[in-house]
């Protein structure tokens, strides 16, 4: 295990997720004040979902194939910065979607190579991600807040300065980091070998027990803010209850590790998974009365940081650290990017400005308790046994 590595990996999940602070609140107020309206900022929110789909393979078989890491999380980063401070010129319409498809290109493909340098430098102390990760839900909400005053003191046009600024503390924190050391098994087709182990049989359980899961949060993610205004809450309170959500996100990530020293990954995911069911239902059917609200952004804990979690304890044991970068792609792939996008679709055609809410909200329950057969279904060997390391 690297012990030097630790701090400064903390570092990269906060400034990562920070970036995203700036980002996945306050991008449609950016593209709003450049003038585009909704059916436009639609357009570029669905090319987001699409570069999430593809950029973590991408940068993933490239670092895959450099064996340099750290420096290929640094060309991202600033390929990343050379789009944001294009964004603040006056751009046409094309320009601009090019300059965000570039940028979801580049910065969405290296959360998996951070994760992959956390799991490589933990090696066998893979409890321990859950309080390193953790630092990337505080910088979420530390960046969010400063964002918000100061686009409020200073307009939309801050936006994209803020992110290049939180992306080049990325590059900061990765200075000190030291490129694990990964043993690469000389095979006559080793991208064969990868695919094989990626695509067992069992693993495939998992992988689509993941697609479920993200799907079940679109409607989440696409409508939560919205679906609390039209139920007569304000839009502070309805800021304030994802940033409830972030909060216990952290809460879980610094206790998850005790979790996993007394119960077993798979029972810890079935927990996740089972709680998420919950969860959508609390919020289809009991918007209007306020401490179920209020549960029910608590169990982001669960649906999100504690599956997540779980999630990296399975993949640590599973995959070597030479198959790690390939398997943190597809998880982010499939997950946040086919799961995401999948997820926006059918909520957007169920939503009905609404009156579809509950209809939705039940649809993404049976989709979270699919994902909780599927993994009930997976032998719980596969979460005890330390093959990567065997």
């Amino acid at each position: 295990m690297l012990l030097k590595n630790i701090k400064w990996l903390g570092g990269c999940y906060f400034a990562y997720f920070g970036v995203l602070g700036v980002i996945v609140p306050y991008l449609s107020v950016f593209l709003s004040g450049r003038g585009f309206d909704s059916a436009t900022i639609g357009t570029i929110m669905a090319i987001t979902l699409a570069m999430r789909v593809i950029s973590p393979g991408l940068w993933s078989a490239i670092a895959q194939k450099s064996g340099r890491r750290v420096q290929m999380i640094r060309i991202g980063a600033l390929l990343t910065i050379a789009t944001l401070v294009c964004l603040s010129f006056d751009l046409a319409y094309w320009v601009m979607l090019a300059l965000l498809a570039g940028y979801n290109l580049f910065w969405n493909g290296l959360q998996a190579q951070i994760e992959t340098l956390t799991l490589n430098s933990l090696a066998t102390q893979a409890a321990r991600y859950p309080a390193i990760r953790a630092w990337g839900s505080i910088g979420f909400i530390i960046v969010t807040m400063i964002t918000g005053v100061l686009v409020h003191q200073f307009g939309s046009e801050t936006i994209e300065w803020i992110a290049a600024v939180s992306v080049s503390c990325l590059i900061l924190f990765t200075i000190p980091v030291v490129q694990p050391q990964v043993q690469m098994v000389q095979t006559p087709d080793r991208r064969h070998t990868n695919l094989q182990a990626l695509f067992k049989p069992a693993m495939i359980l998992f992988w689509l027990a993941i697609l479920c899961l993200q799907m079940s949060h679109g409607p989440y993610y696409t409508f939560f803010v919205l679906y609390l205004r039209q139920g007569g809450y304000s839009t502070t309170f309805a800021s304030a209850m994802v940033s409830l959500g972030v909060l216990v996100e952290i809460s879980m990530f610094m206790v998850a590790g005790r979790l996993f020293i007394r119960f077993s990954a798979h029972r810890v995911l079935l927990w996740a998974l089972g709680l998420t069911v919950v969860r959508w239902l609390l919020l289809g059917y009991c918007r209007d009365i306020l401490p179920l609200l209020v549960l029910e952004q608590a169990l982001h804990a669960a649906s999100f940081a504690l599956a997540h979690a779980a999630s990296m304890q399975l993949l640590s044991r599973q995959y070597t650290q030479a198959q790690q970068s390939s398997a943190q792609a597809l998880y982010a792939s499939c997950g946040f990017g086919l799961g995401g996008a999948l997820g926006a679709f059918f909520s957007g055609l169920f939503w009905h400005d609404g009156s579809g809410a509950q209809l939705t909200m039940t649809i993404a329950a049976a989709l979270a308790f699919l994902g909780f057969i599927l993994v009930a279904l997976m032998p719980k060997e596969m979460f005890e046994k330390d093959i990567a390391n065997a």
